[in-house]
Order: C-alpha cells, then sequence, then structure tokens
C-alpha cells in the first residue's frame, strides 16, 4: 500500500467539465440577456445573471485547482521515499550486508497499457499513468533486485523479484531502441535507453534507464569486473 492521493492523480489523468460548464454558462448569459431584455423583465435577467456568474466563478475556480503534472511529480515522491524499504521487506534481505555499492534505483515512466484495466496518458505532458521502479542490492556473494509498476490512478501494482550470484552474471548491457505505442488512436514514438542483466541462463531482465542512470550503471560494472576477477 502506498501513500498516493489518488484524488489528485485522477484529477490530472482524467478531463474536467468545469470548461464546458463555464462556456455553457457564459452562452446562457447571453441568451438570457437577449430574451429578458427585449421583455423588459430587468428582476429575471439579474436573477439569472447573478446564477449565471456563480456557475462561471465556481467553474473558473475549479479549472484553476486542477492538478497539474508538479502536482504528479510530488505524489511520485512519494513512492521514492518509501520504495527502496518496500524492496528490502519484499526480498527479505539484511541491509548491512548488501553494502558492496550503494542501492540502486532505476525509475522511468511506464508507456504500455497491458499491466493495469485503467491506463491514460497525457501527451501535453509526455506523462503515462504507470511508472516503474526498479531496486537492485549488492552483497558479497549476490545481486538482488525487486521490480515494481505503479498505477497512478488506483492502488494496483506489479511486481516481481529475483537474485543472482555474480558467478552467474555475463554482463550488464546498455543499448538504445526506439519503439511505439498507440493511445487513443494515435501513434506515438519514443527513444530509450535499456539496461539489461545477462547470465549464463540468458537475459534475466531488461528495464528503460535515463541518463543519470549512468554513473550507477558504470558502479554495476565495476564491481561486476572485480567480483570476477576475484572468482578467477
Amino acid at each position: 500500500m502506498n501513500e498516493i492521493d489518488y484524488g489528485i492523480t485522477r484529477d490530472y489523468f482524467y478531463p474536467s467539465s468545469a470548461g464546458k460548464i463555464l462556456g455553457w454558462s457564459l452562452v446562457l448569459g447571453v441568451v438570457f440577456f437577449c430574451v429578458f431584455i427585449n421583455d423588459n423583465n430587468l428582476i429575471m435577467f439579474l436573477i439569472f445573471a447573478v446564477i449565471c456568474i456563480i456557475i462561471a466563478t465556481a467553474s473558473v475556480w475549479r479549472l484553476s485547482t486542477k492538478a497539474n503534472i508538479n502536482n504528479i511529480a510530488h505524489e511520485i515522491q512519494k513512492i521514492r521515499n518509501t520504495i527502496k524499504q518496500k524492496a528490502i521487506d519484499e526480498l527479505g534481505i539484511d541491509i548491512e550486508e548488501c553494502q558492496e555499492i550503494e542501492p540502486v534505483i532505476l525509475e522511468f515512466k511506464e508507456y504500455s497499457a497491458d499491466y493495469f484495466r485503467d491506463f491514460v496518458y497525457k501527451p501535453e505532458d509526455d506523462m503515462p499513468s504507470n511508472y516503474r521502479f526498479m531496486v537492485l542490492f549488492f552483497s558479497e556473494n549476490q545481486m538482488y533486485y525487486y521490480d515494481c509498476i505503479y498505477s497512478l490512478l488506483n492502488d494496483e501494482n506489479s511486481f516481481n523479484t529475483g537474485e543472482y550470484f555474480y558467478r552467474d552474471i555475463v554482463a550488464f548491457n546498455t543499448q538504445h531502441k526506439k519503439e511505439e505505442f498507440t493511445y487513443n488512436g494515435q501513434r506515438y514514438s519514443k527513444q530509450y535507453q535499456i539496461f539489461s542483466l545477462k547470465t549464463t541462463g540468458g537475459e534475466a531482465f531488461a528495464t528503460y534507464i535515463n541518463r543519470d542512470d549512468e554513473r550507477s550503471i558504470q558502479g554495476m560494472r565495476q564491481l561486476l569486473r572485480e567480483k570476477k576477477k576475484a572468482l578467477m
């Protein structure tokens, strides 16, 4: 269970009716003005004018308080603040025994709609409603990982865990890849950098990474080289 405020996230991802209400209130105001002025019914005009003003004011206020991308960043930060401990709990590891290098936390936007029932994409902010974290720990003899995808629309999430001895790890690889996805009939293209773990049994996992993750990837590669050398 995480502490995301889904009222805020849903307010961001789903369209508001406030804009339509504002438009209709202005149209009705003009119509009532024409009708009641022609009938010389000033009192009725004033009554309906006040009603339209109240509705329009409420709509403007609602539009001004609608959640934005900064609110989403704040909600994601809530996950970021707790993801390391959640990974430790799910893996059942002793963090004191995983100090070969600092735990590595990778995160990225997940554009696939296949994980959960509900999915929304906001192209104006390039923000999907799924977000992914991967946490890696390194002990003396092995590495552990915790991979979790969160829905920002509700409390759904999907995770998996794994562990590999250094002797079974062949390499940490990175590559650039272009992928496309479709949302609401519109096709979008994305350039990704992918980080993967290759073992003697094949590819163990692959995940997207950001440019900021390069230093962490280099640290993992250096550790693997040292561990492989020690095993010789």
